[in-house]
């Protein structure tokens, strides 16, 4: 006579590989988008007196709804452009990260910004956004048609199982316009 199948038949089988997959589901929703905005402010001024113009960076760092640990956010500002320290804004599942930045801050070289976030609980899935402000460098070679180099950001995080994850992603390069300006000087003499 068959003996008909119970509960417990198999399921140690099968637990194993559905704990598995829904492991890598968790970590396969991890991710990083970015994007960049022109600054409000019209034609050109960008808000700072119409000296340079900027535009608005925002990244998006997507965390699996758990907590997670090392968690870094590295970004590099090309040669040409500037970053604004002060317009620096961190929301989410944490609003404090350690900044640390090398290189020139005049837009003569390139940038780097390292946002350490260390451990983040985002059991609520708030993931994290960073956004900041980068102007256009008032340098000679940042003449009408130059295309800067594009910004790009790596974010890592270890989820807590030994593996470390990396994303990596880039925003669209600056395109350089200048406004055409004709100054004509017309003196009579008396």
């Amino acid at each position: 006579m068959r003996r008909r199948p119970e509960f417990g038949d198999g399921w140690r089988r099968w637990t194993r590989p559905l704990v598995t997959l829904l492991i890598l589901v968790v970590l396969a929703a991890a991710s990083l988008t970015s994007s960049a905005a022109a600054a409000d402010g019209g034609s050109g001024s960008g808000g700072d007196g119409g000296n340079n113009e900027s535009g608005i960076y925002l990244i998006r760092c997507n965390l699996p709804a758990a907590v997670v640990y090392n968690v870094n956010l590295s970004v590099n500002v090309p040669e040409g452009l500037i970053y604004q320290p002060e317009s620096l804004t961190v929301s989410g599942a944490s609003s404090s990260p350690a900044v640390t930045t090398s290189g020139p801050t005049d837009g003569t070289g390139a940038h780097s910004l390292l946002l350490d976030f260390g451990t983040v609980n985002n059991t609520l899935n708030s993931d994290l956004r960073v956004e900041f402000v980068a102007i256009v460098a008032n340098l000679p070679k940042n003449q009408d048609g130059v295309v800067l180099l594009p910004m790009t950001a790596t974010f890592s995080y270890d989820g807590g199982l030994g593996n470390d994850r990396e994303f990596s992603g880039s925003i669209e390069p600056v395109s350089v316009v200048e406004p055409d300006l004709a100054i004509a000087k017309k003196a009579t003499m008396e």
